[in-house]
Order: structure tokens, then C-alpha cells, then sequence
């Protein structure tokens, strides 16, 4: 996103202000909780934003979205984004902003390290994702149809991945091991299909070796050493491959854009300081059910000021955009829409009657 000119704005150099801002921000600093933290961060975007445009900003803090449908085939819930703000205070069912201009919700910072990938991984991460799945929708539901009961399986496997397999394990194992590919595994199908993606060069770079790394630097002509992150970040740039385990990138992705639909919200934040992940949404046709979702590119905040500029700019532009209409959300039933519930508050307004300086309710 180009710059909106927010560097150039002016707040009034006030005291009060000035010792707002500090304060949240040792809040943050000394703050020993993992996530919540990162609502500090946010009270400080809210105070800027109401001193630069001069209007009250209207937070939800652990707001209720009721009502969410997220598949046919899947029951209706009710979800908590950590928080969402809008431009005035009116609230329908359970509290909920009628109109919030954003949705923010808050991750530990390790987990948009996945992000901190180049726009090819990314890509091909969320396609395999995504077709994985939907694979695992399919076969949920092939055993909901047929009412299989089937037994948690628990992953008894506490070893490192990067630890070198012993040679003798099995057969499988050592061509594992013949590969520097440092996965175990004793089945002939998973081995097949490792080997085929080795074969395609379409492994995971994690998956491999030390010494594995180091001769495919050799072969790439890229500078090898003893560190594997940065291997693997300069094998990425020559030759991107998806990352093996796409769930956590998928996942996230899914959340918050699930919180932009159901609650109408053009723009969606994670915050994991100091990483921040924003998401925009095109106007939404209910009749097609198509959500063009754009994901930014991570940013990294470097100091406070450097946040607060870039949360502030996010914040600015989000204001600007007309919110969707909410869709996917359950109607049956008793639950409540805002016009319900509007029409019940003026139905209890005018059953009410003072009586002595006391409001009492009309008997029918």
C-alpha cells in the first residue's frame, strides 16, 4: 500500500498525550503475557487515531460474532476476535458493533514467522494447503456419512526431525539417509511419496540435512555454511519450494479472514509484535459468494515509532472503506438480527412508565 501523508500528520503536543502514550507502551514492555500484550500496543493506535481525527474511536474487546457459518456441513458457532473497532457505539445482538471498520486478533510473534517467506513460497504453500484441506473436508465428511467411529491416534514420535536416523533402522530409512533427507520413515507409501517429491525438487528445504543443504548451495551456486536458516532462506530465493507444514499459514489465514466475513469488516490485523500481518477484502457479492481476500506482505516493527506509524497508517485506510454486508451468518432459529433487537429496545422503551421517580414496567 502506498503512503496516505500519516507521517506528515500533526497530533497537539500536549502532556497528557505524551504520558498516554508512555504509559501504554511499559504496559506493553512489562507485560509477561504471551498474546494480551499486544492490546497495549493497540490502546496506544487508538489514542493516536482519536487525537488525529479528532472523533472516538469505538473498541469491542473479546466481541461475539453468534451465528457463524463456516460450511454447510458444518454447525454454527459463535467466535471472539480479540478485538474490533468502529466508528460509532451502535451494537446489536450480545453486544456486537453493527458497523466495525477493522478486525484485530493477537498471535504469538513465532507464529507469522512463516510469513517471513518470499511471495513464491507463500504461494505454494497456500495452494498445497488449501488442496489438503479440502481433502480432509471430504474425508471428515465421507466418514460423518457413514458413521465411522474412528480412534484418535496419538503421535508418539517425540524425535527431532533434524537428528540423522540411524542407518540400520529399515530398508526405508536408509534411502532416506542415502538422500541427507532427515525425516523418519518406516512406510512404503510415505516413502514413496517423499522420494517423489525429492525427485521433483519439491521438498521442503527443512526437510534435509546439514550436509544435505550444503550440496544443493554447492550445486545452486549459493554461499553454503553451518547455519540451516540462512541455507534455507538463500535456497528459497534460487529455488522456492512450498513448506511441508502449511497448516499454520492456512489456518491463520482462514481465521481472520472468517472475521472480516462474518462481521462485514473491509480490513483484518494480526499482531504478534513485532510482526504484523494485514488482510483487505474486495466488496463482497452475497449472490456468487466470492471473497477476494489480499494479504499483505509481514512487516516488521522495528521500535515503537516505526509501529506506530504503520498500525496507524493500516488503521487510517481501513476507515475509509464502506464496510460489507454481513454474510454467512445463521438467521433461523431465535437468534436475533440488529433490526430485532433494535424493535424489541423501543418495545421495552415504551412498556415502560415512572412511577415516584421509579421506572417500572406496564402490566399487560
Amino acid at each position: 500500500m502506498e503512503s496516505d501523508g500519516c507521517e506528515n500528520d500533526v497530533l497537539n503536543d500536549n502532556e497528557v498525550l505524551h504520558g498516554t502514550l508512555i504509559g501504554f507502551w511499559k504496559a506493553f514492555i512489562r507485560d509477561n503475557s504471551k498474546e494480551e500484550k499486544n492490546q497495549f500496543l493497540m490502546k496506544n493506535v487508538e489514542t493516536i487515531m482519536e487525537g488525529l481525527t479528532g472523533s472516538l474511536m469505538h473498541p469491542t474487546s473479546k466481541g461475539t460474532l453468534s451465528g457463524c457459518m463456516s460450511n454447510e456441513h458444518i454447525n454454527t458457532g459463535t467466535v471472539y476476535p480479540d478485538l474490533m473497532w468502529a466508528e460509532d457505539s451502535n451494537t446489536g445482538y450480545k453486544g456486537e458493533p453493527e458497523r466495525p471498520f477493522i478486525v484485530i486478533d493477537y498471535k504469538l510473534p513465532r507464529i507469522l514467522t512463516i510469513f517471513d517467506n518470499n511471495e513464491h513460497v507463500l504461494q505454494k504453500t497456500w495452494t498445497n494447503g488449501c488442496a489438503d484441506l479440502c481433502k480432509l473436508i471430504i474425508q471428515k465428511k465421507n466418514e460423518s456419512s457413514k458413521k465411522k467411529k474412528t480412534k484418535k491416534i496419538r503421535n508418539t514420535d517425540k524425535g527431532n526431525n533434524n537428528k540423522m536416523p540411524d542407518k540400520n533402522e529399515s530398508a526405508a530409512q536408509n534411502q532416506l539417509y542415502e538422500r541427507d533427507i532427515a525425516l523418519t520413515c518406516n512406510d512404503k507409501r510415505k516413502l514413496a511419496s517423499i522420494l517423489k517429491k525429492d525427485a521433483k525438487k519439491e521438498l521442503d528445504w527443512h526437510s534435509y540435512t546439514l550436509q544435505g543443504l550444503k550440496r544443493y548451495c554447492e550445486n545452486l551456486n549459493v554461499a553454503a555454511s553451518d547455519d540451516k536458516d540462512d541455507m534455507i532462506k538463500k535456497l528459497q530465493i534460487v529455488q522456492p519450494r512450498c513448506i511441508m507444514n502449511a497448516a499454520p499459514l492456512v489456518n491463520i489465514i482462514l481465521q481472520i479472514s472468517g472475521y472480516m466475513i462474518w462481521s462485514g469488516a473491509r480490513v483484518g490485523m494480526i499482531i504478534g509484535y513485532p510482526n504484523c500481518l494485514w488482510l483487505e477484502a474486495d466488496k463482497i457479492n452475497k449472490d456468487d459468494k466470492i471473497f477476494n481476500i489480499k494479504v499483505y506482505k509481514m512487516l516488521k516493527m522495528e521500535s515503537f515509532k516505526d509501529a506506530m506509524l504503520e498500525l496507524v497508517r493500516i488503521t487510517k485506510y481501513a476507515k475509509t472503506l464502506a464496510p460489507n454486508e454481513k454474510i454467512l451468518r445463521e438467521k433461523k432459529g431465535n437468534k436475533r438480527n440488529f433490526s430485532t433487537l433494535k424493535s424489541e429496545e423501543k418495545t421495552e422503551e415504551s412498556d415502560l412508565f415512572c412511577d415516584g421517580g421509579q421506572c417500572k414496567r406496564k402490566r399487560l
